[in-house]
């Protein structure tokens, strides 16, 4: 595609929030080389770790070398039975118009950092990392690769999503001149949220390729929702998802989400329309989309019809958390990117864990001026505009794929596995999960809701299983 904008400005406004986070810079020139395994010609979960990290890439480094098999058909539902090279390079270049994209053998003294997807077929030195996965598990480590791994044939996106986003994070930490890994392997399991030098201590089990999650109402589909969507049309899925945002696609919105495209940043198409069309590639996937709004949504008598078996909040505009508190909600799941390179996961599972007003209660103050003793009626917007934040390329996807994880383990009858909070954080040179059980703040409404209280309609809904 042609951009109606300048290479200069196109950069300069795409990468605006990315500049924002403090003490980032020289990321420009950073050229990648990306090696990958040739078996990913026959395994789903390499092909979806090339994607994956490939479409992050090209939201920051303008130069990209890839090294991938040649005659390969696409396995994944965005360009099934497809060409991959093809599909991929279409794929890159709507992403970033101006995106510098070879395809040819990585050589790693022409490049300043190389990441290797799968078991290598060569060894390389110190300076490249490479990235695996294994169904719920995610690797990363430098080279000499000392052990290889079998694979599992399996469907779960989850372990080789977060492959990418920690390959990612790790080029953008030396394309910034942050400290490098130094670990030969780490791997990480969104299962348990748990860490390991040894893949085979961590917990694997198997998923539910089918999952059938009910009705979803997903208010918010900026870079968060939108990322979590672009995921959910990579599985065999099926449910139906309302699709709740105002807003329309900017040029800055296309650093982080894996959505977003140029054409629709230029063409200011609403996020809806951008995430319906993104969910239109999982046929299993049904979309109802609004244009406003989750207070119009619900003033408008949507939140019965039908009621939502989840709601996954992923808005912070005006008077959202309370909004979803006040009228009884089932299961939340929420999930936030920080201005320090981090990401938040939250449940709330009702009259058992803190809701979304105790998760956000120092926010809600500092935006509104008080706490949200949420008794005393609606959080009132008071019209002051929060500060603007950077967000760093990779953080949407990941806390999308933590979204993505939760709501895999929802169909396993010892859920929930873990912690109802959760940060992951790329601080460090390998990242880390910290988690913590959320009590029920003193004095706010969900201690008073009374399970009594709860719609009926609200109590049939297919987590509702869960309050007991």
């Amino acid at each position: 595609m042609t951009l109606p904008l300048s290479e200069g400005e196109w950069y300069f406004r795409r990468d605006d929030r990315t500049r924002r986070v403090p003490a980032i810079n020289g990321f420009n020139n950073f050229k990648v080389g990306i090696a990958v395994s040739n078996e990913v010609k026959n395994d789903f979960q390499c092909q979806i770790m090339t994607w994956i990290i490939g479409n992050i890439l090209a939201r920051w480094c303008r130069h990209i070398t890839l090294q991938i098999p040649k005659d390969m058909i696409s396995s994944l539902n965005l360009a099934k039975g497809r060409d991959f090279s093809n599909s991929i390079q279409r794929s890159l270049l709507n992403i970033d118009p101006y995106l510098t994209l070879e395809f040819d053998k990585v050589d790693e003294n022409s490049l300043d950092g190389v990441c290797v997807i799968g078991n290598p077929d060569v060894q390389f030195s110190e300076k490249a990392i490479w990235i695996d996965c294994d169904g719920w598990l995610a690797g990363m480590g430098i080279f000499p690769r000392e052990r290889s791994y079998g694979r599992e044939k399996s469907k779960n996106i989850a372990g080789a999503s977060l492959a990418a986003c920690l390959g990612c994070s790790e080029l953008f930490r030396r394309a910034t001149s942050k400290a490098p890994i130094k670990d030969k392997e780490v791997w990480y399991s969104l299962w348990d949220l748990k860490k390991s030098a040894d893949k085979n201590k961590l917990k694997n089990p198997p998923y539910v390729d089918s999952l059938e999650f009910g009705h979803v109402h997903q208010p918010g589909c900026g870079a968060v929702g939108s990322s979590l969507d672009y995921l959910l049309a990579l599985t065999n899925w099926n449910g139906t998802i309302d699709l709740v945002d105002f807003d329309k696609v900017a040029l800055s919105n296309c650093n982080r989400s894996l959505a977003f495209t140029a054409d629709q940043a230029v063409h200011e198409v609403p996020k809806v329309e951008a995430c319906e069309e993104i969910l239109s590639f999982n046929p299993a996937i049904r979309t109802r989309k609004f244009l406003y709004d989750y207070s119009e949504f619900i003033s408008q008598g949507n939140f019965f019809a039908p009621p939502p078996d989840l709601i996954l909040c992923l808005a912070n505009q005006g008077t959202v958390w309370a909004d979803i508190q006040h009228n009884l909600p089932p299961v939340v799941l929420h999930a936030t990117t920080t201005p320090n390179w981090g990401v938040n996961f939250g449940r709330h599972i009702p009259k058992r864990e803190w809701c979304i007003l105790c998760r956000f209660s120092l926010e809600i103050k500092r935006l509104h001026g008080f706490p949200p003793e949420c008794g005393k009626g609606i959080v009132e917007d008071i019209n002051s505009e929060a500060p603007v934040l950077g967000v760093l390329p990779f953080l949407s996807p990941t806390a999308a794929i933590l979204l993505l994880a939760e709501m895999s383990k929802m169909a396993f009858s010892d859920y929930p596995i873990n912690a109802n909070f959760v940060e992951f954080s790329f601080k460090s040179s390998t990242g880390n999960f910290l988690a913590s059980s959320g009590e029920i703040n003193e004095g706010c409404i969900c201690r008073r809701q009374d399970i009594r209280t709860y719609p009926d309609l609200i109590k049939k809904t297919k987590y509702w299983r869960l309050v007991n």
